[in-house]
């Protein structure tokens, strides 16, 4: 399930560094070290599939800064934190922010794993919903202007005679439109086409929220 999946490491102490790529090699991961959040950014990776593993308060761009810019950048990598210090306020405000979990160094391996594991199932999810966000968008976009506006009405709950009406159009054409409509979005019922609608503002309001809640 996770074979194409990396784990990003990064954090500034040389040494913290190389113990988690280490453990994470360890279990037979693919892992990526980078000794900033300034290199990580800066490199085609962060594009890629995974998780990242980061130090909370790393000099330069922290790891909460690090947090913040995956999601200015709408990215779905999801984020585990690691820190030296039990800091309950920093702790709380990653979580808020959308991290997996924060692990107290030295990190635990099986406590290391299992938020691996959460993070490559959130990837998982987030790609499966970015697909099928595009999958709904492109449909959608296959409407004309008339038939968005029918589709408009339809979901107000108006039956044809009553669209017919605010459209100015008679009601055969109303219904020929709607079979139009179905037969583009691949539904076969107002009830399927009320939820593919919804579905897709569903994803769209996640996307704009991003992952991360800032």
């Amino acid at each position: 399930m996770y074979e194409s999946q990396t784990v990003f490491v990064v954090d500034d102490d040389a040494g913290e560094l190389a113990a988690i790529m280490a453990k994470v090699k360890s279990m037979g991961l693919e892992a990526v070290p980078f000794p900033s959040g300034e290199e990580f950014f800066n490199s085609e990776k962060v594009s890629w599939k995974g998780c990242v593993v980061a130090g909370i308060s790393m000099a330069g761009m922290s790891g909460l800064q690090l947090q913040q810019q995956l999601a200015k950048t709408r990215s779905t990598l999801p984020v585990i934190m690691t820190s030296g210090i039990a800091d309950i306020p920093t702790t709380v405000r990653a979580l808020k922010q959308g991290a997996v979990t924060v692990l107290e160094k030295p990190l635990c391996d099986q406590e290391l794993l299992d938020a691996i594991q959460e993070g490559f199932a959130r990837a998982d999810e987030f790609h499966r919903r970015a697909m099928r966000q595009e999958e709904l968008q492109s449909l959608l976009a296959s409407l004309n202007t008339s038939e968005k506006l029918v589709l408009d009405a339809v979901i107000d709950g108006a039956r044809s005679p009553a669209i017919a009406r605010r459209l100015g159009k008679s009601v055969r054409n109303v219904e020929f439109r709607q079979k139009l409509i179905y037969k583009k979005l691949g539904v076969g019922s107002i009830a399927q086409l009320v939820r593919l609608v919804m579905e897709a503002e569903a994803l769209e309001a996640a996307s704009k929220a991003n992952w991360y809640s800032n």
